[in-house]
């Protein structure tokens, strides 16, 4: 029950609420983008080599993000699992006149296709 999660949980340390996450005994995966907290969140996770660390790379992440992820990635040896959307950012960028904006009608198109559906293969592949 999410509320008596909650309430369990509202008012433990992060470093306590990843451990309590961590002695459920499920197939835990770490999602992530390697933005700026997300070092802070690997590092709270005490176990994080045995877990499946998931980054859905949309392929419009900076050059800066991509070399810190990779210094993160080697620094804290993570079962990292990547996954890149199916069409191509050169090929969607033609189709869609570049990125859409949110109230163009293939914005939703554009959403499902770099980020839903990788993130839907990500969890079919490593079924937390």
């Amino acid at each position: 029950n999410l509320n008596l999660t909650y309430e369990k949980l509202k008012n433990k340390s992060p470093f306590e609420i990843v451990g309590w996450v961590v002695s459920q005994n499920k197939r835990i995966i770490l999602t992530i983008n390697f933005g700026p907290y997300d070092a802070v969140i690997l590092h709270l996770d005490i176990d994080s080599k045995s877990h499946a660390v998931i980054c859905i790379d949309t392929i419009y992440i900076t050059r800066a993000t991509y070399v810190y992820a990779e210094k993160l990635i080697k620094l804290l040896d993570l079962n990292k699992h990547v996954f890149n959307p199916l069409v191509s950012s050169k090929r969607r960028d033609t189709l869609m006149n570049g990125i859409p904006d949110i109230e163009s009608p293939l914005h939703e198109d554009f959403t499902y296709q770099v980020k839903l559906e990788p993130f839907k293969r990500a969890i079919e592949k490593c079924k937390p």
